[in-house]
């Protein structure tokens, strides 16, 4: 006990035929041994729900031991949680970062020109980009930062003034690919294969670096 029964799969090796067969018929034994203690776990467990031993086909059993190294378990907030739970004790350090090595300033951005737009109807820059404009961006900044738990300062002014510039746009290269990601991503989830994002996408179309961020 204590560990995911073994593939069977003998790992990538430089070895001579002879010793790799016996290797491999090694690593074979060992995965029927650890089979049939999964199966006979899996039965006294169908047998104290009062389900027949069949439940759960031979071939389904097999194919779990075989990949149980490669699943994984993944939990994610939801959009409520991230929206009325956020909390910026784990990377709010980040921003103080010089250089745009991390995005977690665009997040806090876009958080605040989504707010922008609830509440005037406009994307930040849409109608006009001077200061005026600029200063309204802040205000709503301010009160996003301040749910988030972090001083509007933390924010570098060049990223504010960026934000209203670019007037809500949206550039087809850019679009192409979060939506490209985006489906990537939701083919895993129904194809139940390879391992999703657990967390918040955020690209950079500037460098052109992108994280998965926990918020």
């Amino acid at each position: 006990g204590g560990h995911l029964p073994l593939s069977g799969a003998l790992p990538d090796m430089h070895a001579d035929t002879r010793s790799y067969i016996e290797l491999h018929g090694v690593y074979r034994a060992q995965a029927a041994k650890e089979h049939a203690a999964v199966a006979a776990h899996l039965h006294q467990v169908l047998a104290g729900l009062g389900l027949p031993v069949d439940t759960v086909p031979a071939e389904d059993l097999a194919q779990a031991c075989r990949h149980a190294c490669d699943m994984r378990m993944v939990r994610t907030r939801s959009l409520e949680e991230e929206y009325t739970q956020a909390s910026s004790d784990e990377w709010a350090w980040m921003l103080e970062l010089e250089g745009r090595e991390y995005p977690h300033a665009f997040y806090v951005l876009l958080r605040a020109a989504d707010r922008f737009r609830a509440l005037l109807g406009r994307w930040p820059g849409e109608q006009e980009s001077g200061v005026g404009e600029v200063a309204r961006f802040k205000e709503v900044l301010s009160l996003v930062c301040g749910e988030l738990g972090l001083p509007p300062a933390k924010v570098e002014e060049e990223l504010v003034h960026e934000i209203v510039r670019y007037g809500g746009s949206e550039l087809h290269s850019v679009a192409a690919a979060i939506g490209g990601i985006g489906a990537q991503e939701v083919t895993k989830v129904l194809l139940r294969q390879f391992v999703p994002a657990g967390g918040t996408f955020v690209f950079n179309g500037v460098t052109g670096k992108s994280a998965v961020c926990v918020f």
